[in-house]
């Protein structure tokens, strides 16, 4: 899996590092779960450029695995084409939306 994983303030960081099918929502999960006190998951996708329908359903089962603990994802770093093919899939409204690692951190803190 081409993630780099890091804890900020009790917030973890995923940073997607390439272009890839999907992510192992498991390992992330897992991650997420044993790490104490976890207030949300930041997706940073500002390395990717374009996402296919695999992604898409791994970001659905990670949605579905974290709300059931109340651990919010949010999203930095979304190029304009993912930010549409989100909207057309319905998928968009699933997550919230920063610019930035910072402003994502900030606005959870």
């Amino acid at each position: 899996m081409n993630v780099k994983i890091k804890n900020i303030n009790n917030v973890v960081i995923a940073t997607l590092l390439e272009s890839q099918k999907n992510i192992n929502t498991t390992d992330l999960v897992t991650h997420i779960l044993e790490s104490p006190n976890v207030k949300a998951l930041v997706i940073d996708f500002s390395k990717i450029e374009i996402i296919g329908s695999s992604m898409l359903g791994s970001l659905l089962l990670l949605h579905r695995q974290l709300k059931e603990h109340n651990i919010p994802i949010i999203k930095v770093g979304v190029s304009d084409f993912i930010s549409n093919l989100l909207e057309i899939t319905k998928i968009k409204e699933l997550f919230i939306y920063y610019n930035t690692i910072e402003e994502a951190i900030e606005s959870i803190n």
